[in-house]
C-alpha cells in the first residue's frame, strides 16, 4: 500500500508579542515621507506555503500585527493555549477557498470559514487548528493588547459581568465571534487602504491610530452587552439601518435631519432605530452622519480647498465648530492638517 503523504503543519507563534519591539524594531530613515519607527515584517516562504506578518506598534501595551497566509500545498496551522501571555486579541479576518478551524476543546466540530469575514474577540485560553487547502488564502488584522491598556481606556467596572466582553476579558470563555454584516466595516477598508500605501503619509502614525481605535470601540460597543443580544439582529434591521446610512452618506451637506425623520424612513419607532442603529454600525446616527462630513473634509482638504469653504460646504456657520470637529477625530486642526500637506501655500485658512 503506498504511503500517505501527511499535509504541512506549523505551531502559530503570532501570539509572541512580548518582545517584538524591542527585537525587530528598523529605525525610520530621516527626511522620508513615512519617516517613523516601523516594525520589520516577518515572511516566510516554503513549498508549503507562503506568510508574511508584519507589525504596527499604537501604543505601549496594545499593537496591530497584519497577518497574509497563501497555502501552496495543504498545510495545518496550531494555535495552542498560552498561560504566559498577557494579551488579548481582537482579530478581523477574511477567508477565501478552502479553509476550516476547529476549535482545540474536546469533541469540537470544525467550521468551514472560505467565503467569510469574521471579527473574533479572544483571549490567551483560545486554541484551535486551521486546515487550509492548497490554494486557500487568509487575510487578517489582528489588534493585541494587554488588561492594562484596556483598563485605561475602557471603565470596565461599570459593565455587567454577564455581558459578552466581560466574558472573554475575565475568562470565563474563550472566544466570541461575530460575522462582517453585523457590524460596520467602513474604518477596516480605510485601515487596509491606509497599510498598502506607499508611500506613507506624514498623518500615517496619526490616521492608524484612528482607524485602529474606530475598529476597536465599534466592536467593542457591541460586545458590552448580554451576549444573546448579540444573535438578535436579524436581516430586516440591517436593511433599515442600511437605508439610513445611504441616506446620510448621500446628505451630508444638508445638516443632519433629525432621528423622527430617519426613524420613519427606516419603517422603525425612535427608540428602535436609535438602538438597531448603534448595534448594528457602533455609532449613534449622529455620530456616524459627523464622521461622513469627516471624511469629506478630510478629502478635499486634500485637494486644496480652503478650510473656510470646506466648513461653510458642509453647513458650519461657525468656523470653530468645524475646527473643533475635525480636531477631535484625527487630532489636529484643519489649518495645521492642509499646512502639513502644502508647507508651500500661503495661508492655510
Amino acid at each position: 500500500m503506498p504511503e500517505v503523504q501527511k499535509s504541512a503543519s506549523h505551531g502559530w507563534k503570532v501570539r509572541d508579542l512580548d518582545n517584538i519591539a524591542e527585537t525587530q524594531s528598523l529605525p525610520a530613515k530621516p527626511g522620508k515621507p513615512d519617516a517613523h519607527t516601523r516594525l520589520a515584517p516577518r515572511i516566510t516562504e516554503t513549498d508549503q506555503r507562503y506568510e508574511r506578518v508584519s507589525y504596527e506598534m499604537l501604543e505601549k501595551g496594545c499593537m496591530l500585527v497584519s497577518v497574509h497566509i497563501q497555502a501552496k500545498q495543504d498545510t495545518h496551522y496550531h494555535l495552542a493555549p498560552n498561560s504566559n501571555s498577557d494579551f488579548y486579541y481582537l482579530a478581523y479576518a477574511s477567508y477565501e477557498g478552502g479553509v476550516e478551524r476547529t476549535p482545540l476543546v474536546p469533541d469540537a466540530g470544525g467550521e468551514v470559514m472560505g467565503g467569510k469575514e469574521i471579527c473574533s474577540f479572544y483571549n490567551n485560553q483560545y486554541g484551535y487548528e486551521t486546515s487550509m487547502k492548497a490554494g486557500a488564502v487568509i487575510d487578517s488584522r489582528i489588534f493585541a493588547f494587554t488588561r492594562e491598556w484596556l483598563e485605561k481606556r475602557v471603565n470596565l467596572a461599570a459593565i455587567p459581568q454577564e455581558h459578552a466582553l466581560m466574558n472573554i476579558i475575565d475568562k470565563t470563555a474563550d472566544r466570541i465571534a461575530i460575522l462582517s454584516h453585523h457590524f460596520n466595516t467602513d474604518p477596516l477598508r480605510e485601515l487596509n487602504t491606509l497599510l498598502e500605501e506607499t508611500p506613507r503619509s506624514p498623518l500615517f502614525p496619526l490616521l492608524l491610530r484612528k482607524f485602529a481605535y474606530s475598529l476597536i470601540s465599534n466592536i467593542f460597543t457591541l460586545l458590552s452587552q448580554p451576549a444573546e443580544a448579540l444573535l438578535g439582529s436579524n436581516a430586516s434591521y440591517e436593511m433599515s439601518v442600511n437605508r439610513i446610512r445611504h441616506y446620510l452618506e448621500q446628505h451630508y451637506r444638508a445638516g443632519f435631519p433629525g432621528i423622527p425623520f430617519l426613524a420613519e424612513l427606516a419603517d422603525m419607532s425612535e427608540a428602535t432605530m436609535r438602538r438597531q442603529f448603534l448595534h448594528l454600525t457602533g455609532k449613534t446616527a449622529h455620530e456616524y452622519f459627523r464622521q461622513v462630513q469627516m471624511n469629506f473634509a478630510y478629502e478635499s482638504l486634500q485637494q486644496q480647498v480652503s478650510v473656510k469653504e470646506v466648513a461653510l460646504t458642509l453647513g458650519f456657520r461657525n468656523p470653530a465648530n468645524f475646527t473643533r470637529l475635525f480636531k477631535a477625530n484625527f487630532g489636529i486642526t484643519p489649518s495645521a492638517f492642509r499646512e502639513k500637506l502644502f508647507p508651500s501655500l500661503p495661508e492655510h485658512k
